[in-house]
């Protein structure tokens, strides 16, 4: 079982017009084969963005697939109106921290990530994680994984 800890925020001065960013937002991602995600909704008292089962259609068009695990998923994408990836990642763990160690009595958790999109305005530049989110992140035991884009013209 994971020692689950939240750990509250402090105030973080945004840049909400980061101009190194193009757009970003940031996903939790809470993953389990025989997970059920309306156990996790229940825990956390939050509903999800978006919920999978193992085996549900996830086709789109001509593509045709189906969830290899279950997933529970919040997303900050039309939540948050800002550049800097801070205040995704506050907003996301803000909306968890009261209940989080909830989620160590689900054994049925494999994997909790945090999924952040960030896309380039110009090729320079870079996300910014001050120490109090990675001290969060840390405290939470949730992994950080990154979708870094960059304009074609400058790829």
């Amino acid at each position: 079982m994971r020692n689950l800890k939240a750990v509250k925020n402090s105030d973080t001065a945004y840049d909400h017009e980061f101009s190194s960013c193009a757009r970003t937002y940031a996903t939790i991602c809470i993953y389990g084969k025989k997970l059920d995600p309306s156990h996790v909704t229940k825990v956390l008292g939050v509903s999800p963005t978006r919920q999978q089962k193992t085996g549900d259609d996830l086709s789109k068009g001509k593509v045709i697939r189906n969830a290899k695990t279950s997933g529970w998923f919040l997303t900050s994408q039309d939540a948050i109106s800002s550049c800097d990836l801070r205040a995704h990642i506050n907003y996301l763990i803000d909306n968890i921290t009261e209940k989080y160690q909830g989620l160590g009595s689900i054994k049925e958790i494999e994997q909790i990530m945090l999924m952040c999109f960030w896309e380039s305005a110009s090729g320079n530049g870079g996300p910014i994680l001050d120490a109090t989110i990675m001290n969060r992140l840390g405290k939470m035991e949730i992994d950080l994984h990154f979708d870094i884009w960059f304009p074609a013209d400058q790829a």
